[in-house]
């Protein structure tokens, strides 16, 4: 009987201290914001898929690495096939704030473009300049900003549980937005596609996805009404890293279903 019961409180502080050591989704989140803003040099394999307007899901996959202050960017084209081996930089304060693009092949001169020119934002719903996780985290912050407004955090934000990316223990965060809907937008002299979506928090590519006509992100003028949605995202998946507490996986959906979705394999920092 005393060894049951010497068992049973051994047992008893276990999960004690257990319960004592969990974390709440903001905790994580609010560690995430943290880890995202201390991060001054990033090396990383990058797979990603985006559903693109009349092409479905286009996959792709590059090498990165980011040095973030001053911006320094250099990726190097993995996958598709027909793009494989072709080179880009980006250098905050160069080159009058373009890339640097090798193209491998023809017309086998480095040529520099626009982050947002339509030849790298073909198949793309995010310039170059965005690479790391700042962007995500601009995100999450207004996710994060609204819900509280709401009184709703828990609704939006939940710990999902736990699991393996990449060889790395993560937790599990869902991000649900209840109140995601459609609005209408008039266009002002001067916007584009990605000006709309940075003062809104929303995706410019989903904005082309909403509006019939509109193909590319200049392709708006002034006074021309569109839809654009309520938030990013209704509803979003992310594993984040329960050492380094960056968020290494990332998928986005709607009803359509997939959006986006973002892996970030072999993170050096």
């Amino acid at each position: 009987m005393k060894s049951f019961l010497t068992s049973t409180l051994i047992l008893l502080l276990i999960v004690t201290s257990m319960n004592s050591n969990a974390q709440t989704a903001r905790e994580i989140v609010d560690k995430t914001f943290s880890a995202i803003d201390a991060v001054q040099t990033l090396e990383y394999t990058f797979k990603q898929k985006e559903r693109l307007k009349k092409k479905g899901i286009y996959k792709s996959e590059v090498f990165c690495k980011v040095k973030e202050k001053p911006k320094s960017i250099y990726v190097k084209i993995i996958a598709p096939s027909s793009d494989a081996g072709k080179e880009l930089w980006y250098d905050e304060g160069k080159r009058g704030g373009k890339v640097e693009v090798n193209p491998n092949g023809f017309p086998y001169i480095n040529v520099t473009l626009s982050p947002t020119s339509s030849l790298l934002m073909a198949n793309a719903h995010h310039p170059m300049v965005n690479a790391g996780f700042g962007k995500f985290k601009t995100i999450m912050k207004d996710a994060y900003q609204r819900a509280d407004e709401q009184e709703g955090f828990d609704q939006v934000f939940n710990l999902a549980g736990s699991t393996t990316f990449d060889g790395q223990d993560c937790f599990i965060i869902t991000i649900t937005d209840p109140t995601f809907t459609t609005k209408t937008y008039t266009v002002k002299s001067g916007e584009n596609l990605m000006d709309i979506a940075a003062r809104f928090k929303i995706a410019e590519y989903m904005i082309m996805e909403m509006n019939k006509g509109v193909d590319d992100f200049e392709d708006v003028k002034a006074g021309q009404s569109l839809n654009i949605p309520s938030s990013y995202i209704p509803k979003a998946t992310v594993y984040i890293d329960k050492v380094n507490y960056l968020p290494i996986f990332q998928k986005l959906e709607d009803d359509k279903g997939l959006f986006e979705e973002y892996g970030f394999y072999g993170v050096k920092l």
